[in-house]
C-alpha cells in the first residue's frame, strides 16, 4: 500500500502567506521595461526634414511622409517596432520608447504636423554707389596705362593685344583708353608708375629690377 502524505502543501502555503506576491500591480502601478524592449516609435516633428527615408525603409508601409503638407504619420496597428526607421532617420529625430499605446477598438493613423519654417531675413539694402565716373566705384575694373584692374581684384595687360582687340576689350570694360602722351607721339619713351613704354609699343617693368638698375635704366631713356 503506498504511503501516504497529509497536509503535504502546508510548508507552501505557510511560506506563501508570509513573503510578497509574484505577480506585478499593474496598472496600478507603472511597470518597468527591460532594457531595450520594443514599445513604439516617437518623433520630434520640429527636427523632421520630411526626407521619407523612414517611410522607404519601413518594411510595412505603416510611416506616410507628405513633404508638402509638411505632415507625418503612422499606423500604429502595422508597425512591427522593428527600428529601421530609426537607424535611417537622418536627423536622428525617431526614438523606440519602450512601453505601449493604449488599446482602441479603431485602426487609424496617428499624424504630426511640422511647422513651417521662419521665413528668411530681407537682405539689407547695399550702400548707395559712387558716382558713374568714378575710377573707385565698386564692381567697375579701372585702366591705369596699359594695366586693367578688374573688380575682383584681378589685372590684364593690355600692351600683349592689338590695338583693335586692346579697344575691343576697353569698350566690353566700359572703359575708355587714355590719349596717347606727346612724349610717345614725338618717338619717346614714357613712365608710367613702374611700367617703361618704349617708342616701339612695348613695356618694361621696373619693379623687378634693383634699385640701381632702374636708375641707369631710366638715365639711358631721358625719363630722369
Amino acid at each position: 500500500m503506498p504511503k501516504t502524505r497529509i497536509m503535504a502543501f502546508t510548508w507552501s502555503t505557510l511560506k506563501n502567506l508570509f513573503s510578497k506576491p509574484a505577480t506585478k500591480n499593474y496598472p496600478a502601478e507603472p511597470i518597468k521595461y527591460p532594457e531595450r524592449s520594443r514599445g513604439h516609435i516617437e518623433i520630434d516633428i520640429e527636427d523632421c526634414i520630411s526626407c521619407s527615408m523612414c517611410a522607404r525603409s519601413c518594411p510595412t508601409g505603416a510611416i506616410t511622409v507628405d513633404r508638402k503638407e509638411l505632415t507625418w504619420a503612422i499606423n500604429r496597428f502595422d508597425c512591427l517596432a522593428c527600428g529601421y526607421c530609426v537607424i535611417k532617420c537622418p536627423k536622428k529625430c525617431l526614438h523606440l520608447v519602450p512601453g505601449y499605446q493604449t488599446p482602441e477598438g479603431e485602426k487609424k493613423e496617428v499624424s504630426f504636423k511640422r511647422p513651417a519654417p521662419a521665413p528668411k531675413p530681407a537682405a539689407a539694402p547695399s550702400a548707395a554707389p559712387k558716382a558713374a565716373g568714378s575710377a573707385s566705384a565698386p564692381g567697375k575694373a579701372t585702366l591705369n596705362g596699359d594695366i586693367v584692374t578688374m573688380a575682383n581684384g584681378k589685372t590684364m595687360d593690355l600692351s600683349k593685344f592689338p590695338a583693335e582687340k586692346k579697344a575691343e576689350i576697353l569698350k566690353k570694360l566700359g572703359l575708355d583708353a587714355a590719349p596717347a602722351p606727346k612724349a610717345e607721339a614725338e618717338g619717346k619713351a614714357t613712365l608710367e608708375g613702374d611700367i617703361v613704354r618704349l617708342p616701339n609699343g612695348k613695356t618694361m617693368d621696373l619693379s623687378k629690377l634693383p634699385e640701381a638698375n632702374r636708375e641707369k635704366v631710366l638715365q639711358k631713356l631721358g625719363l630722369k
